[in-house]
């Protein structure tokens, strides 16, 4: 990837930095165990939406898979998230 592209990639980064965080946040609040994803899948169909990616959604049951094509050739690149909780009652958020 040339300086230029990180350079791009990061200030892409940093201009959605509170939208991130706050998408972040959401998700923690709201813990969902494994293949019961259901807000935090939407969440991400939402966010998707809202940034124009064409999405699939149901895959593995809560998977979302969103696809930009930048019309040039070149890498694929792919992001990846499990963000599936887990149940821990002796974690400081735990809900008791």
């Amino acid at each position: 990837m040339s300086e230029s592209a990180k350079r791009q990639l990061w200030e892409a980064i940093e201009n959605r930095r509170d939208e991130i965080y706050r998408i972040g946040d959401v998700v923690w609040q709201r813990p969902e165990t494994g293949f019961r994803e259901e807000n935090t899948s939407r969440i991400a169909q939402e966010t998707f939406g809202e940034l124009g990616l064409p999405y699939r959604s149901g895959l593995a049951i809560t998977g979302v898979r969103a696809d930009w094509d930048s019309g040039k050739p070149g890498p694929r690149v792919a992001v990846f998230g499990e963000l599936d909780s887990i149940l821990l009652a002796s974690h400081p958020a735990a809900d008791p």
